[in-house]
């Protein structure tokens, strides 16, 4: 029987508004000895899986318990043996049983994983990208689009077309980007936009605006990010917040505000991290809250705790995590689980179990008067039309009203019901279709249970009953 992955739930009353994390919510629970340097980790995006590549050209994929520590039967899942030379990135596709990695032997490769999460037995990758005439620094999913971007020591990130079933659409890229000369080291995709974030070794990070197709929409970056005095080694998007980071060799990881449709809201950060004393190699975001971490070379990693708008909440960070004993090259956060990975030169990756309590996900407003003033003019996130219209659904009978999702997104009801009952299986987690966070179970099994559920939202009966069954309500 395949395994997956099933979120529990917290009680309701530890829930409300979660609160973010301090201090005392970071507890080192595992420590995995890889023996060669680490270079990078990544989480499956639902299941307790972290893959972690090393120097030795290998991947491994590690099975974990929910609160980060390995699972105690066969937690080695399996091996990606195929690089001939160190791994330098990994990556999960977001919602297809592919991974995929680069190394310094100048290719990225996709690999196929079975229903477990496990590679299948010695079997080849699935596709071999072997444009680049460098290093291949890194490789990233777009969450949305079947398109996936490889940064290389070349100067130039390649944007590649995916079938449906995760295998290239063709063999070369269908689109090159070319940065300025200097080496790539890092690509990330804007969680909703066909927009790609480069960083390279001329202490720039630059914006591409694409096709949905992967193709440029226009030949130059849209926006050129300057302010950096060394090389720019890692970039990560905030998953619903319009924040953007940038993480360097100068010592710095400096945030930047976005507007609504990618661009630089202001031309200088709006906050500036130092204090590391060393070089920073990678930054990751909290998927839900106003947190951002950064692994640094003195083998530190500082937590930092930010307002919405990307300003610093406190000028020191919250937490200073110290079990590494080497250059911190890779921090990661799963997505759905309290877990934060950091993988070192040490050759260790240490899991930390955040505590850190999940907010609520999901809002019912049953009438146009429960909609908060400050968003009845917002689009809804999937059909884009203002959240007050009044949209007939004959297919659902619901007219108009409108559910919250995650900590930003809104959406009609008839829109995210639709979105419910498109979904594959009925027993995967209920993730916001936007941002990919988990929605509580637990306060959808309290809508279904209420009138509103029968009174407002007027749910189809065999979907209905399909959602109690599945919550056992």
């Amino acid at each position: 029987m395949p395994f997956a992955y099933k979120p529990s739930l917290t009680d309701k009353n530890d829930m409300i508004g979660g609160q973010p994390p301090n201090r005392d919510n970071f507890r080192n629970v595992e420590a995995l000895e890889i023996d060669f340097e680490v270079n990078c980790v990544a989480f499956h995006p639902i299941l307790p899986i972290v893959a972690i590549g090393s120097s030795d050209s290998r991947v491994k994929l590690w099975r974990l318990n929910d609160n980060g520590t390995l699972f105690p039967i066969h937690p080695l899942m399996g091996i990606l043996i195929g690089h001939t030379k160190s791994i330098k990135c990994v990556a999960f596709h977001p919602h297809l049983r592919i991974i995929g990695t680069t190394s310094t032997d100048r290719t990225a490769k996709l690999w196929r994983l079975d229903d477990n999460g496990r590679p299948t037995h010695l079997a080849p990758p699935i596709a071999n990208l072997i444009w680049h005439n460098n290093v291949v620094y890194s490789i990233a999913f777009h969450p949305r689009l079947a398109i996936l971007a490889t940064g290389s020591g070349d100067g130039t990130a390649m944007i590649w077309r995916l079938n449906d079933d995760g295998t290239l659409a063709q063999q070369t890229p269908v689109a090159t980007l070319v940065v300025n000369d200097s080496a790539v080291y890092c690509v990330a995709f804007h969680p909703q936009l066909p927009i790609l974030a480069t960083g390279s070794a001329d202490g720039t990070a630059n914006f591409w605006r694409l096709n949905d197709n992967g193709t440029l929409a226009q030949e130059t970056s849209i926006h050129t990010f300057t302010g950096h005095i060394a090389d720019v080694r890692t970039v990560a998007f905030h998953s619903s917040l319009p924040i953007f980071a940038t993480g360097s060799l100068d010592h710095s990881v400096k945030l930047w505000r976005l507007n609504d449709d990618g661009t630089l809201a202001q031309q200088t950060p709006v906050a500036t991290l130092v204090g590391h004393e060393s070089a920073v190699n990678s930054v990751a975001f909290h998927p839900h809250f106003p947190i951002v971490v950064n692994g640094n070379d003195n083998g530190t990693v500082n937590v930092w705790q930010l307002n919405d708008n990307g300003t610093l909440a406190l000028p020191t960070p919250i937490a200073t995590l110290t079990n590494n004993n080497d250059d911190v090259k890779t921090v990661a956060f799963h997505k759905s689980l309290p877990i934060l990975a950091t993988g070192s030169y040490d050759t260790t990756v240490n899991l930390w179990h955040t505590n850190i309590v999940e907010p609520h996900h999901l809002k019912i407003f049953t009438t146009e008067t429960d909609i908060p003033e400050n968003v009845r003019s917002t689009p809804c996130t999937l059909c884009n039309l203002p959240l007050c219209a009044q949209i007939p659904d004959t297919t659902y009978n619901i007219n108009g009203y409108v559910v919250k999702v995650s900590l930003v997104h809104h959406f009609h009801y008839n829109c995210i019901h639709r979105y419910l009952t498109n979904r594959q299986s009925i027993s995967q987690p209920i993730l916001c279709p936007r941002c990919d966070t988990v929605i509580n179970s637990d306060e959808i099994s309290a809508f279904l249970h209420s009138r509103d559920a029968d009174t407002y939202a007027k749910l189809g009966t065999g979907f209905y009953q399909h959602l109690r069954r599945a919550f056992d309500v």
